[in-house]
């Protein structure tokens, strides 16, 4: 692992409780939690949760790939593979560093360190389940690849999920402040329930790498991709770069750019475009809907003597009309949601939108 790759340091200087790290494939993000997870461990007996948004993708996981040899090199002194034995179940290694015999092992529910539990190996989905109690030892949360993907047309975010989080990192931490939760994603999608939340803009004129957003002390890092030459005999050199050069999947995967950006579904539409509702986001923000197309675009116009629509149970009103995600009005718009079919006309009204349609998503 050269010097090239992922450090923490400058984003663990700005002492936030929550840190998102966004960066292409193979930058070491996921590498230096890891390693940071596994020194908090062996350094301050503290232990670790690594966070999936489902079970199936913490079923999935590599065991024998989990603590690359190259981290525990990093992290034990004079460190010497013994052997390692895989099942289907479980994987464990048995090294020798800091100055002893060491036994490694993980499965899908917890990783062991010489006997002593120091991740446990969480889903999401099922954290409502969790007693905080049993993790008063847990000082570091790790949410794996919690941005959706565009291109994969299986995943979806969880009913509510930046709520979920939140309500996890409450069970999990309780009162306790000296903890971190670390989010890592590749540059996928920027219309995500998370970005909405904390009105984060990320676009052509934003472009620094470190964002604190001071409102709610937490610190966005989008990560420079630089270990890749960009000139003609860097591509001749290498095949596959040069047959993708001129992609988006290049653009995302190589030079860390959104798959989807801000800018790509904020504009105004003008002409004629039929209107299908108009939806209650509370604090008197009402907006329309319209249909162009294939295309649903949200304005900040409305009409008084026409009712509206609302999938938050406590704006229900005379005039504001609850559905729940299993309403065909819903599905509609969740379906157009990550087809990235939903135009805003700015980003006050995108935000405000996205995140009521965060409990049908």
């Amino acid at each position: 692992m050269t010097n090239n790759y992922y450090k923490l340091d400058k984003l663990l200087s700005y002492n936030s409780m929550l840190n998102m790290v966004i960066g292409a494939r193979g930058v070491g993000k996921t590498f230096a939690v890891k390693k940071y997870m596994l020194e908090q461990a062996i350094n301050k007996k503290s232990k670790s949760i690594y966070l999936r948004r489902r079970d199936s993708e913490l079923l999935g996981i590599d065991k024998e790939k989990f603590f690359p040899t190259e981290i525990l090199r990093q992290v034990f002194t004079n460190f010497e593979e013994i052997e390692t034995k895989n099942s289907r179940a479980e994987t464990t290694i048995k090294f020798f560093g800091n100055g002893r015999e060491n036994e490694l092992k993980i499965n899908s529910k917890r990783i062991i360190l010489n006997d002593i539990v120091i991740i446990y190996l969480k889903s999401l989905s099922t954290s409502i389940k969790l007693k905080g109690s049993e993790y008063d030892e847990v000082d570091t949360v790790l949410f794996d690849e919690f941005l959706i993907d565009e291109m994969d047309k299986n995943l979806r975010y969880l009913p509510n999920e930046v709520d979920l989080l939140f309500q996890f990192m409450s069970s999990v931490f309780r009162k306790r402040d000296k903890v971190k939760v670390f989010m890592l994603a590749n540059a996928t999608n920027t219309n995500n329930p998370y970005f909405a939340y904390f009105r984060f803009d990320y676009n052509d004129y934003n472009t620094k790498e470190y964002n604190y957003l001071k409102k709610y002390g937490v610190v966005v890092h989008i990560a420079p991709n630089k270990p890749v030459d960009f000139s003609k005999e860097s591509l001749d050199d290498n095949p596959l770069l040069k047959i993708m050069q001129d992609s988006q999947i290049f653009k995302s995967n190589v030079e860390n750019e959104f798959t989807v950006n801000n800018y790509s579904n904020v504009k105004k539409i003008k002409g004629r475009k039929t209107k299908l509702y108009q939806i209650d986001c509370g604090n008197n923000q009402i907006y329309s809907i319209f249909q162009k197309g294939s295309i649903i675009y949200i304005d900040n116009s409305f009409e008084k003597n026409l009712n509206n629509i609302t999938f938050n149970k406590n704006l229900i009103s005379d005039t504001s009309i609850y559905l729940d995600r299993s309403n065909y009005i819903s599905k509609m718009l969740r379906d157009k949601f990550y087809k990235n079919d939903i135009i805003y006309c700015n980003f006050e009204v995108k935000y405000n939108v996205m995140e009521e349609l965060n409990s049908i998503i």
